[in-house]
């Protein structure tokens, strides 16, 4: 497997960890009831958050913007080194975790927003990820989601941005009263 390689100049420190609710936030959303086809059997429907599309899901845009140019979706089946450096994520090149950045392969889901659900979630179950701390002290995932020596994702995300996605689509408190 093709290890996710974080360069020293982003290294402050060792890799930090996420607190008790944001580890459950984040695995019990994107892997335990995973809303992509066939992740998880216990699986969630946006049906079941009180949605028929993602597209009524109020203020995803705002928050997730994989519609701008820090986000892309790759046509190859794994992902090359130039696409990966023109968003800036190189193995042992990834110097500035302040903006958040992903490049994924199309994993064949209904939607692009179920695509970089998918490859978050494979990152988090596969323990394809770090976590620093960025500039402005905030905490930073870089996640990579690789099949043998293949890479089907890399992606700079603030945690703050998944549990904020979590916290909208989960309108009806279906993860938080668990």
């Amino acid at each position: 497997m093709k290890r996710l390689c974080i360069p020293s100049t982003i290294i402050k420190e060792n890799d930090i960890d996420l607190d008790k609710d944001e580890f459950y936030l984040l695995f019990n959303f994107f892997i335990t009831n995973s809303l992509c086809k066939n992740q998880s059997k216990r699986k969630k429907t946006l049906k079941d958050y009180g949605y028929k599309k993602i597209n009524e899901v109020k203020g995803i845009k705002d928050i997730f913007l994989i519609d701008n140019i820090n986000f892309d979706i790759s046509s190859s089946d794994s992902l090359l080194s130039e696409e990966l450096i023109n968003y800036n994520l190189l193995d042992d090149k990834i110097f500035d975790i302040t903006y958040e950045r992903g490049l994924i392969i199309n994993y064949k889901e209904s939607n692009n927003y179920y695509n970089y659900f998918h490859a978050i979630r494979n990152s988090l179950a596969h323990g394809e990820y770090t976590m620093k701390l960025n500039e402005d002290n905030e905490k930073v995932l870089i996640m990579q989601n690789s099949e043998g020596n293949s890479i089907k994702a890399r992606m700079i995300i603030k945690v703050d941005t998944l549990i904020k996605i979590i916290k909208i689509i989960d309108k009806n408190n279906i993860i938080f009263k668990n």
